[in-house]
């Protein structure tokens, strides 16, 4: 009988090694005082708030017992009405205001996925190197460590304000900032989050000053039932006399939040600069542990990252239409990382180096967090340069447990439907997108060509020398066609701008915001006035830098249609495929068109909602987009519904229609699942168009390679 004997199991790392403890950062007296100050400042706020019920329910309550003479008036029938809603209708506006102005005290946020906690036993590399770093800073040991997919770190009380006397801190780590900075660098931003603990009382006054901020914008923007309820009240379809009273709820609930608003932007005054200052003493412990030129390098890498992880976002938006996920969400964002241009990270450096900081930013500016680090002149105590990976025991297998985590989070349960692809597969297929991209751009060489719908000419590739000779003056008139081009681009860029904000404008007016201060919706008092004008002088000159394209777009479009008429055999029988889903795009095209604009509109209109829901112009308004948009989304349905999709799906074979659009066009009576629907298929056509137009720009470079034409620079 044999015996299975299972592979002993490596040790874990060597905890990096730390050359010592960190000096503690000093704060003045001066600003522990105005810290205090600040603090009991925010605490000022709620309570005046309180004042302002107490307030509201006084006079209501005066009302109703000095003021029952109005119930003696001497008169009869209906008349008698107007009596009782004299009487009663204060008393009623009083209630429902005191009730609407105490239900932001009870707002909490909206319950969140439980999170990804890590175990001692399972990552002991990790909670020695953690402890390491909070005996160097001398912070408490945090109770938890959490993982997520987000480029950012953070230490916080674990239980709220029960965790302010005790300590109770949870450790959150982001394992992209683990996939791509080394073991010196994540420690300094660790550092950094467990240094705001290290001066406890610094920072439990810190995390009263957020908490409150933070409550009043929630219950300044957020809006519940309760408040959807009291608007219906307040329109047609119910007794004047119960719109009346709703109204002037309304009107008190909207002085409420007006209220809260101003207090919230006191308590952001009174308290950016200490929160700014919290900032540059946590940049201190991070300089002192990892060095002040890491800082620094940290400091230019984070943006870096962001971009990364704003890059993946889009990956999986695209794969998302094909119900496709990568498993590891860290991966992604390392890969994203690597392909950033050098033009790119350069303007980036730029940027960063001219940033100022605002007098009512609560975080400095990258520059001054440098220079602050700089000054410290410190070498760190950290010295450990390998990847921060190491600090985990299997960094790929949490990374995934860790990314199935953010797609529930994300997108819910639907995120159950998709097929989770290894990295691996994945990061292949989408360098596949990405070079087909790119020979897009080599062979049309047209910025804007995406915009508008592609016609390919007839060719004739009879003579394979003649169809060489005039790939070889087709690629040279584009070469030559360049440099007006890029300052075309420019001009287009800007056209399009001041077409967009005319639009707009245009739809203010139609909604009868006309009167209204421009100032407040961020347009000048020309466009608010003459928005026709302002439209027509960009449409015009728009149409004169479209004409301009035209001679390019057509060497573009012949080069290409050269390129695919020598295809032959299977890849001839591919691009067949993708010349029908091409054709097809071309020919909805108005309608295509018709519908981005819609959308754009109906998103316009939306962002205007909030704050004007007894505005109905507003609605009249959208209400009207959205029935042209339902009929769009129909005509685009059926125009594309025997059209096949021409890359793999999960769902298997379907038509392009069915990928646009699942589950067919909303009914035109379902006013959100219109809205929803309008910018899927906007987003999803144009994805589509990119791809296709980009794999036959593909097959076209290689017919080129074949008649020995090398792929010209991009």
């Amino acid at each position: 009988m044999s015996v299975a004997v299972s592979a002993p199991r490596p040790p874990p790392p060597a905890t990096p090694a730390f050359t010592g403890p960190v000096a503690p950062v000093s704060t003045s007296g001066v600003y522990q005082l105005g810290l205090t100050a600040v603090a009991l400042v925010m605490i000022a706020l709620p309570a005046l708030y309180l004042a302002l019920i107490a307030g509201v329910a006084y006079l209501g309550w005066l009302h109703a017992v000095y003021d029952t003479s109005i119930l003696e008036a001497h008169v009869r029938g209906r008349a008698y009405v107007l009596v009782l809603l004299a009487y009663f209708g204060p008393i009623i506006v009083a209630a429902v205001a005191v009730l609407f102005m105490i239900k932001p005290l009870f707002a909490r946020r909206p319950p969140s996925p439980p999170p990804l906690r890590l175990e001692p036993a399972q990552e002991p590399t990790l909670f020695a190197f953690v402890g390491r770093l909070c005996a160097a800073v001398g912070a408490p040991r945090p109770r938890e460590i959490h993982v997520d997919c987000n480029v950012n770190a953070s230490a916080s009380f674990r239980r709220g304000l029960l965790s302010l006397v005790t300590g109770d801190l949870v450790l959150t780590v982001g394992l992209p900032l683990a996939a791509g900075l080394t073991v010196r660098q994540l420690g300094g931003v660790l550092a950094h989050e467990l240094g705001h603990f290290a001066q406890g009382a610094g920072m439990r006054l810190t995390f009263v000053i957020r908490g409150i901020s933070q409550w009043l914008a929630r219950v300044v923007y957020e809006r519940d039932v309760w408040d959807v309820r009291l608007v219906e009240a307040s329109r047609g379809g119910t007794h004047w006399s119960i719109q009346a009273i709703a109204g002037l709820a309304r009107g008190f609930v909207w002085l409420t939040r007006k209220v809260l608003f101003a207090l919230m932007w006191v308590g952001h005054v009174v308290s950016s600069f200490m929160l700014r200052q919290m900032e540059l003493d946590a940049d201190r412990y991070e300089a002192r542990v990892a060095g002040s030129h890491t800082f620094g390098e940290t400091a230019r890498k984070l943006p870096l990252l962001t971009v990364a992880s704003r890059g993946a976002m889009v990956d999986l938006e695209q794969s998302w239409s094909e119900q496709r996920l990568c498993d590891d969400m860290p991966a992604l964002v390392l890969d994203n990382l690597d392909q950033i241009p050098a033009a790119t990270s350069a303007a980036l450096l730029t940027e960063m180096a001219s940033q100022r900081t605002g007098m009512f930013d609560t975080h400095p500016s990258d520059k001054e967090r440098i220079d602050n680090a700089d000054r410290e002149a410190a070498p760190g105590v950290l010295v450990d340069e390998g990847a921060a990976s190491t600090l985990f025991a299997d960094f790929g297998a949490l990374s995934r447990r860790a990314t199935v985590a953010f797609y529930r989070t994300t997108i819910g349960e639907r995120s159950t439907r998709a097929r989770l692809v290894p990295a691996a597969e994945y990061l292949r297929a989408q360098r596949g997108e990405s070079d087909a991209a790119r020979a897009l751009l080599r062979v049309l060489r047209l910025p804007q060509t995406l915009e508008l719908p592609l016609r390919l000419p007839p060719v004739d590739t009879t003579d394979a020398d003649a169809a060489r000779r005039r790939l070889e003056a087709l690629r040279a008139a584009q070469l030559e066609a360049e440099p007006s081009l890029r300052d075309l681009a420019s001009r287009e860029h800007e056209v399009r701008d001041r077409l967009r904000r005319g639009r707009m404008v245009e739809l203010l007016h139609e909604a009868h915001f006309a009167q209204m201060d421009p100032g407040s919706f961020g347009f000048t008092e020309a466009e608010m006035s003459s928005p026709a004008g302002v439209v027509g002088e960009a449409l015009t000159t728009l149409g004169r830098v479209q004409a301009s394209y035209d001679e390019t777009r057509a060497l573009g479009a012949e080069r290409l249609a050269l390129g695919l008429a020598r295809r032959a055999g299977s890849s001839a029988a591919a691009t067949h495929e993708l010349r029908r889903v091409l054709d097809a795009l071309t020919k909805v095209g108005p309608s295509w068109t018709a519908l981005r604009e819609v959308a754009s509109a109906v998103s316009t209109l939306a962002e205007q909602v909030p704050g004007n829901e007894a505005h109905p112009p507003l609605f009249l308004v959208m209400n009207g987009r959205l029935e042209r948009a339902a009929k769009l989304l129909q005509e685009l349905h059926g125009a594309l519904r025997d059209v096949p999709y021409p890359f793999d799906h999960v769902a298997g074979e379907l038509s392009v229609a069915d990928y646009t659009l699942e589950g067919g066009p909303p009914s035109d009576t379902d006013r959100q699942a219109v809205f929803d629907a309008t910018g899927t298929v906007v987003d999803r056509l144009q994805l589509l168009y990119v791809r296709v137009v980009g794999r036959l720009a593909r097959a076209a470079e290689e017919a080129e390679a074949e008649l020995g034409l090398a792929p010209m620079k991009e």
